[in-house]
């Protein structure tokens, strides 16, 4: 029997160590027993096998599993992960946002950037050329603004990605700064069905970080039914976050962050939070976000994963002012 550790969170394998956050009624010994018995040869450390049993057979509402090698014996690694989830009666806290009913044809101001995005030999619109160089887009800015720096190309190239593609995607999408760009990308978002407008239009507005409309506007996206609109939103709001932080109002999307932070689209929650802590959030919100709720959150508050727990209680922090133990954040958000 694995060891148990931190709040019955955290357990020692053979093969590592695991932490889960989120969980209510089950333990993560629980979790690792019964995942053995409804999906023999799976392990807590199979990211993406151990997702999908977790989700179809376990029925857990939302799953998402990081890991690491933490080291270990030569030759032998051992590994550590993180497993994000939602609890299978608690199905109710995943909020996607409706695609919109209306679809366009692709934008011809876009013209350029989607010739870029797509393969030529067959007429392919190729979504990672776009989402995986968008999360180097802030480094490209800087490089820009400090030649002759490469930064970026060569992060591009250490991570497999075609730098040279990835170079000219960033140059064509510089260049999309007016103010027609940033409405059109914002009215892509909310009201485009047509998919390969809204991810261009989350591209796009990585280039507006004075606007306090593109930043709503991407949060919103993090729960866009589509992966690659998501995930662009998700691109973005980092490269904003990362580079460009500064107070916004967050007030008109508590909606939206609310069931972020419920559990929705949990490869985003993270990043999340720390895009709030960095752009301030108002503690006027702290009731529409986490009144009722912020189970999720005040778990992460309680994490033995030090990125988790540090970013989660400085979001705390932020709306409440409060700097105290775990179990006096918890009495808080219960008075919300």
């Amino acid at each position: 029997m694995p060891a148990l550790g931190r709040g019955q969170q955290v357990i020692e394998t053979p093969e590592g160590r695991a932490e889960v956050i989120g969980l209510k009624r089950w333990t993560a010994a629980m979790l690792a027993d019964s995942l053995g018995l409804r999906a023999p040869g799976v392990s807590l450390f199979q990211t993406r096998e151990c997702t999908k049993a977790l989700t179809d057979r376990l029925h857990f509402s939302s799953v998402f599993i990081e890991k690491e090698i933490r080291g270990g014996a030569p030759g032998a690694p051992a590994f550590s992960v993180v497993i994000r989830l939602v609890e299978p009666q608690d199905s109710g806290r995943i909020r996607w946002a409706v695609e919109p009913r209306d679809s366009q044809p692709d934008r011809p101001e876009w013209l350029e950037l989607r010739r870029v995005l797509t393969d030529s030999a067959r007429g392919v619109f190729r979504e990672g050329d776009l989402v995986n160089p968008l999360g180097l887009y802030g480094v490209f800015l800087a490089d820009s603004a400090r030649p002759p720096m490469r930064k970026a190309g060569a992060l591009a190239a250490q991570l497999g990605l075609d730098s040279a593609r990835a170079q000219v995607f960033w140059t064509v999408l510089s260049r999309l700064t007016g103010e027609r760009d940033r409405e059109l990308a914002i009215r892509a978002l909310r009201g485009d069905r047509n998919r390969r407008n809204r991810m261009m239009a989350a591209a796009v507005l990585a280039n507006f970080p004075a606007s306090d409309d593109a930043w709503r506007a991407l949060a919103e996206s993090l729960r866009d039914p589509y992966a690659g609109v998501s995930a662009a939103a998700l691109q973005s709001i980092n490269v904003l976050g990362n580079g460009f932080a500064r107070d916004v109002d967050w007030a008109p999307a508590t909606a939206a962050l609310r069931a972020v932070l419920d559990g929705t689209n949990l490869p985003a929650f993270l990043p999340l939070v720390r895009v709030l802590v960095q752009t301030r959030v108002a503690p006027a919100v702290a009731a529409a976000l986490l009144g009722g709720g912020g189970e999720l959150l005040l778990a992460h508050a309680d994490a033995a994963d030090r990125r988790s727990r540090d970013a989660a209680r400085a979001l705390l922090l932020q709306l409440s002012g409060r700097a105290t133990a775990p179990a006096s954040w918890r009495s808080w958000v219960a008075t919300l």
